[in-house]
């Protein structure tokens, strides 16, 4: 795999090549068991009308290709009805941002923080992490209705 620094990483960020495409996955939405107010056990269940959705963002220039990943819960009729601190959806999709088709290496080519993870996600330019939620409304409505959540 070829190698990049950190500095040639940054300044391939601002190249004017970057395409970037739009993608989601669909599940229904899973409340863990638990215990309610009275004490009384509840346990797991699908909650109808609502489902979690993983958005992911593929960022490619050439050979290099930037993922970056976030759940999210979804109630059904609301399309600004998104929430990203859903119970239970860092069980279902971890979120994730990674560099897949280089190695990036600090300037003594030692492995990068770069590679993946919360310092990538501090360097991206907003093109790269920020996700057009409504843009998906009627396709998620329909799969979710063709597989039976809603």
């Amino acid at each position: 795999m070829r190698m990049i620094t950190e500095t040639e990483f940054k300044a391939l960020l601002k190249s004017d090549g970057w395409t970037h495409e739009q993608g989601y996955e669909v599940q229904p939405h899973f409340v863990e068991a638990d215990i309610d107010e009275d004490g009384k056990d509840v346990p797991a269940h699908e909650v109808d009308g609502e489902v979690d959705v993983l958005f992911t963002l593929y960022s490619t220039l050439g050979d290099i290709r930037i993922i970056h990943e976030e759940p999210a819960f979804f109630v059904r009729g609301d399309s600004t009805a998104y929430s990203f601190d859903a119970d239970g959806l860092d069980r279902a999709w971890p979120f994730e941002t990674k560099v897949e088709g280089v190695q990036i290496v600090d300037e003594d080519g030692a492995p990068s923080g770069l590679q993946d993870g919360s310092d990538l996600q501090e360097v991206l330019p907003k093109a790269f992490t920020e996700f057009d939620y409504g843009l998906n409304y009627s396709g998620i409505v329909a799969e979710a209705e063709e597989k039976g959540y809603f």
